[in-house]
């Protein structure tokens, strides 16, 4: 062993000198010298041919050994395989690759193990070795890239979120190679996205003393689950599944404000059908929100007593209150009395001064009359009053 750059190595058996390559150390020489063959057990071959000999081969900038000697070498092609779960706005998507019935992981970064090795044939003891296809596998994860996928951190799946997903499970899947074999769930298989967006719909009807609320959202004869539109725009998504299998976009501000709304009437009155006629107002506003909203006559009758006060019919006063109400004071008084029928609350705001007390008295006394059965009335007040 003479140093230097190269070194070289003197082989007394032979009498040659060879230089020796700057990654080959004294002590590797030596063992080399002593046991020229490595044994290693069959399990390491796969481990030995696919990294540590390939890379020693670079190092050493030398051929690869032939295969031949130690394997049976097997042609095969590959057939990829695409595995994708998730939902509509969040797309998991996983590549593997079969070898003569034999099945690999595709890695979303990084590349492949250049050899597959597979079991040996009956009686036999070499392993079978199929050369992978490294630069179709790589295609087919870059496929998979162009379609708005990323690798995650593990470099195991590929992932797709919002827009990117909905383009994928809609479009995109059907851009991929026909000889992939797909393993996708039945609910994502042929999505469809409709171009109309989720709106909502509202029929009003009422009967002596209640209305009754129809709501329904959807997109021409197909509807959403109201739970499901809930759930979904309190996640963040803007797209929804339909009864028909169909997905369509939601306006989360607008349709938002009527589930909103509706939750509220719905809560209050603690039911969904038969709403006391107390909810009118609520109602009232919430159709004003609903493009097309069906109202009935008798409750379109209703709302318009509602919203114009000269409409509702003048009350005559009880006789038993002993003043004379000015013509505001008696419109007033009608209110009162048209809100006190209709079982909903109010509130009667006026300047100082022109009567409210006399209004609610005159009320008060009017109840007394017409209503059979007598109830106590509660009068929180000032004390000046």
């Amino acid at each position: 062993w003479f140093e230097g750059t190269p070194g070289w190595h003197i082989d007394p058996s032979d009498g040659f000198a060879r230089p020796i390559d700057e990654c080959v150390t004294p002590g590797w020489l030596q063992r080399l010298y002593r046991s020229p063959s490595l044994v290693h057990p069959i399990g390491d071959l796969p481990r030995l041919l696919g990294e540590h000999i390939p890379r020693i081969a670079v190092a050493l900038k030398s051929d690869l050994p032939d295969l031949s000697s130690v394997a049976d070498l097997v042609d095969a092609q590959p057939r990829m395989q695409l595995w994708a779960d998730g939902d509509i706005v969040e797309a998991e998507a996983h590549l593997k690759v079969e070898y003569d019935g034999q099945i690999f992981e595709v890695p979303s970064q990084g590349f492949p193990s250049p050899l597959a090795f597979l079991p040996a044939k009956s009686g036999e003891s070499k392993p079978r070795v199929v050369r992978r296809d490294v630069g179709t596998e790589m295609m087919a994860v870059q496929k998979l890239l162009d379609l708005g996928f990323e690798p995650d951190d593990e470099g195991d799946e590929l992932l797709a979120f919002g827009q990117d997903a909905i383009s994928f499970w809609s479009q995109g899947i059907g851009t991929l190679p026909k000889e992939w074999a797909r393993f996708v769930p039945d609910d994502l298989v042929g999505v469809k996205i409709r171009k109309e967006t989720v709106t909502s719909q509202m029929r009003v009807s009422s009967g002596v003393d209640w209305l009754s609320l129809d709501l329904v959202f959807g997109t021409g004869d197909a509807v959403v689950d109201e739970d499901e539109l809930r759930a979904a725009l309190e996640g963040g998504r803007n797209i929804v599944k339909l009864s028909d299998g169909t997905y369509a976009a939601v306006d989360p501000d607008r349709v938002g404000e009527v589930l909103a709304r509706a939750a509220e009437i719905f809560a209050t009155s603690g039911q969904r059908q038969k709403l006391p006629l107390s909810q009118a107002g609520r109602i009232q506003d919430l159709a004003s929100l609903v493009d097309g909203a069906e109202i009935k006559p008798k409750a379109r009758e209703l709302f318009d007593k509602l919203g114009h006060v000269e409409d509702i019919p003048s009350i005559a006063k009880p006789r038993s209150l002993k003043a004379t109400l000015r013509p505001y004071q008696k419109q007033g008084f009608s209110w009162l009395v048209f809100l006190h029928e209709l079982g909903s609350g109010g509130i009667l705001a006026d300047d100082m001064g022109l009567g409210k007390t006399l209004q609610t008295i005159a009320l008060i006394a009017w109840s007394q009359v017409k209503e059979k059965k007598k109830k106590p009335n509660l009068v929180v007040a000032p004390t000046s009053v």
